[in-house]
């Protein structure tokens, strides 16, 4: 896989994911979920890239972006480190992504 073409699939991803919380937020569930699956279809695309893809994602300065990488990150050799990225979020005493980041955890046995 070409470095710009990852570029290119890691623009998509953070675009898709702040796209995603903004449907959220709008009340907008069919878009939200179009954003998703197109993050889903970048993810599948990559294969083994994809940690690599994401991984730098866990420090964007958006939340939708690091909840979006470290969502996707749970089941790989960096769990860890996408666990305390949700544990942050998930301090967040107000909105859906705080839940949204608890209900991660508890899915993949991780505490806040």
């Amino acid at each position: 896989m070409m470095k710009n073409e990852v570029s290119t699939e890691q623009d998509e991803f953070i675009k898709n994911a702040v796209g995603y919380w903004q449907c959220i937020e709008n009340g907008n569930s069919k878009s939200a979920n179009l954003a998703e699956k197109r993050n889903k279809k970048i993810i599948m695309h990559l294969g083994n890239f994809a940690t690599a893809l994401l991984e730098p994602l866990l420090s964007h300065p958006s939340d939708a972006v690091r909840f979006a990488a470290a969502a996707h990150l749970m089941k790989t050799e960096v769990s860890d480190e996408a666990a305390k990225v949700l544990q942050d979020l998930a301090q967040n005493p107000l909105g859906l992504m705080a839940l949204s980041a608890k209900a991660i955890l508890d899915i993949h046995g991780h505490t806040c």
